[in-house]
């Protein structure tokens, strides 16, 4: 009976250390940081592939010279009331009053366009 007491003894507090080593572990592991982002996906970003520049208000023309220069639109918005600011290669234009317009993004490379 004198041996059974100190072995019991030692067994349990090899279990309570056992036990409080894994509790330790799952505390480390449950506060430990992990790369989520707080906003959603990440990825939503890459879809963003225009941006709003106001409504159209109206456009100026200027027309193609002799040194090769292309014809050209420039277009006030009402973000930009300024013409000059928003220009597109075309000899007239089919926007109408207030219609809402948007640039896309072009990824240029060279001089070319993909």
């Amino acid at each position: 009976m004198n041996i059974i007491i100190p072995v019991m003894k030692v067994m349990w507090l090899r279990k309570t250390r056992i036990l409080s080593l894994l509790m330790l572990l799952w505390l480390a592991v449950s506060c430990s940081t992990v790369n989520i982002p707080s906003s959603g996906i990440e990825e939503d970003k890459l879809y963003v592939t225009r941006i709003y520049v106001g409504d159209f208000l109206s456009y100026r023309h200027t027309g193609s010279d002799a040194n090769g220069n292309p014809d050209l639109i420039w277009l006030s918005t009402t973000q930009d009331s300024i013409h000059g600011k928003i220009s597109a290669y075309s000899k007239e234009c089919s926007f109408t009053p207030g219609e809402r317009l948007y640039l896309r993004r072009a990824l240029t490379t060279s001089g070319k366009i993909q």
